[in-house]
This record gives structure tokens, sequence and C-alpha cells, in this order.
């Protein structure tokens, strides 16, 4: 890597940093702010006030801010203000959804605890986030679950889906579009090509600190590192890790094409998303904003799928056109039964195995 390079690096990490610290120092600020201006108003019949929600008494408008760490400017992103933009509109101003990108109101656990404990939030999650709430949705981010982005959608239509949406529910989250949206395919990015698990053996694979990816980078015989995501591009140039593994927006977005060669196509999960908010905070509402965000939401689910599909096919082709190896030479199967090691460590229960196979036989046979 050269000094210049290096030193770009440097100054973009550190920039970024101070950028998202003054962000949520602002922030931090006006929700203290927006507290006291509550406190100091009438609470009664308001329930989003009692969840550390904001409400105003004279208009009658509930504003939630859907606060997720994509990237601004990401196909994902856009799609989601196009959501946060119809809600409002529809609403007629009674609910007024404020979007907020780039992680600048916190990691994605933070806003997950927020929106357990009841705060007007909302979140865009893969459903592996919301183990610690309800475990059997991190089902859906086992490796090689689904074999395509199409059948995230149609596994979402079952009674499966459906019993998982509502127990997800009783548990404190409310998943408005049943965990239904497309996130991109995982791929992973490394300074060698990767074909086989034995090309994985012994390095250092950066991975998040959740519990089914680490389990899947030791299956495949790597050194699981956890390291954030956004210092991912300093670990990978320094050789903290050897290789990562993300959707191509997110990678792109961060720019690990420039410290790893190859992108290799083992597409391990196909990921879905959802947005999720408080349940407490969704029953709070009335019926007709409630039946507004579960219809937005599925409307939601359709297009962010379309415009994320679009974006990846735009974006692997530009990696190339840049210079980044795609192989597409990989042993699939065998990167698949590697994986399978997950399943026998994960803990999931035998009824939650046996459900989710019968649901995607199930949109498989028709």
């Amino acid at each position: 890597m050269s000094n210049r390079k290096q030193e770009k690096t440097y100054r973009k990490g550190k920039g970024e940093k101070m950028r998202k610290k003054k962000i949520a120092a602002w922030f931090v600020t006006a929700a203290m702010a927006g507290v006291l201006t509550a406190c100091g108003g009438s609470s009664a019949g308001n329930d989003s006030q009692q969840t550390g929600g904001s409400q105003s008494a004279a208009s009658g408008t509930v504003t939630i801010k859907l606060c997720h760490t994509d990237p601004s400017g990401s196909a994902i992103t856009e799609a989601i203000q196009k959501f946060a933009s119809n809600v409002t509109e529809a609403s007629g101003g009674r609910l007024k959804i404020e979007e907020y990108a780039d992680g600048i109101m916190g990691d994605d656990d933070e806003i997950i605890e927020q929106i357990y404990n009841g705060a007007n939030m909302m979140n865009y999650i893969d459903p592996a986030m919301l183990e610690p709430y309800y475990p059997n949705y991190s089902i859906l981010f086992s490796p090689y679950f689904f074999e395509s982005y199409e059948e995230i959608g149609a596994f979402a239509e079952t009674e499966f889906s459906k019993k998982m949406q509502q127990e997800c529910k009783e548990a404190g989250i409310m998943a408005l579009d049943g965990m239904s949206s497309y996130f991109g395919s995982r791929q992973i990015m490394s300074n060698k090509p990767i074909s086989t698990p034995a090309d994985l053996k012994g390095l250092n694979f950066r991975m998040p600190n959740q519990a089914t990816q680490l389990e899947l980078a030791s299956a495949w015989g790597a050194n699981p590192v956890t390291v954030s995501f956004s210092e991912t591009y300093s670990a990978l140039q320094q050789g903290v890790v050897d290789c990562v593994e993300n959707p191509i927006g997110s990678l792109y977005a961060n720019s690990i094409q420039e410290v790893c060669d190859y992108v290799n196509i083992t597409s391990h999960f196909y990921g879905v998303n959802g947005l999720v908010m408080s349940s407490k905070v969704f029953d709070s509402l009335d019926a007709d904003l409630q039946e507004l965000l579960l219809d937005e939401a599925k409307k939601f689910a359709q297009y962010s799928t379309e415009m994320t599909v679009a974006e990846e096919e735009e974006l692997l082709k530009k990696m190339e056109e840049e210079g980044t190896i795609v192989n597409r030479d990989v042993d699939v199967e065998a990167m698949k039964e590697a994986a399978q090691k997950v399943f026998e460590v994960h803990g999931w229960p035998q009824e939650l195995l046996d459900g989710a196979s019968a649901a995607l036989e199930e949109i498989r046979s028709n």
C-alpha cells in the first residue's frame, strides 16, 4: 500500500469519526431538549411520551426516528427515505417519520435496545440482531438458508413466517414487513482467491460480534476477528484481518475494493432485513396508522429489493472495471457443506429448524 493511500485512509477515517461524534453530540443535546419540552406539557392520554417518543400535544403528530447504519447515497438508504416520506405524506402529517442514516444515532445494537425499551424509533435491521429479544428470527440469517433473493418475499407470506412475526411482536419488537426486504447477497473480499473452505484456513476473518457469523468463520476454518465495520478498511490495510464479508453495496460504499484484490462470489447469506419498531409504540397508534405502516412496509420490501438487486449488479460490474478480480470459480457446495456445522453449534431448537425447512419446501414446490 502506498504512503499516499495510507495518508488518505487516515484522513478519511479520522475525519469521518470526528464528523459522527459532532453529529451524535448534537443529537444528544437536541434529544435532551426534546425530553425537557415534553415533560413540561400535559401527559394525559399521551402514551408516546411515556415511551420516550415525540408527540405534539397541539397537532397530535407522532414523530418516529428511523435510525439505521446504512450509508447515505446507497440504494437501501434511498428506499428507506422513500418509505419515510410516503408514510409522512399518506398520514396527512399525523405520523412523521424522520430518517437518520450512517449510524449517527448509534450502532444497531444500541438502537434496537432503545426500541425494545419503548422509544419512538425504528431501525432497518437483519434478523440476527434481534436474537437477544426474539432468538427464533436469527434462523433467517443462517448460512445458505435462502437460495435466491426471490425466496425472501415468498417465505414472508408463509404461515411459519407470520407466526414468527407475531411472536416477535409479543416479545416487544414489531417487524413491520415480516423481515422480507432483500439487503444483498454477502460475498467475501480478500487478497487471494477463496474458492473452498481450505482457502480460508488460518486466515483472520473480520466478522461482527454476532454469533451466527462468528460460528460460520470457524466452521470454514478461519479465525473470526471482531472489528467494527467502520474500522475494517484500516484493519485490512494493516494486516489485522485478511478478509471480510458483506453485501456488495456495503463493501463498495466502504471502499474495501481499495485494500482487497478479490471479491469471491460465495453468496453464503442472501441477506434479509426488515423495518422494526417497538410493539408498545405500534399498539399506541390509531388503527388506521397501524394499517398504514404495515401497508407501506410491505411496499418498501418490494421496491427496496428491486433497488438493491439493481445496485448489486451495477456495483459488481463497476468493481470489475476498476480492477477488482471477481472470482466466480467458487465451490459453493463445499462452502455450504462446511457451513452446516453452524446448525450443530448454534442451538436452534429442532422444532424451529423443522418448521423453517417445511416452509422453504412449501415455497420451492410451487
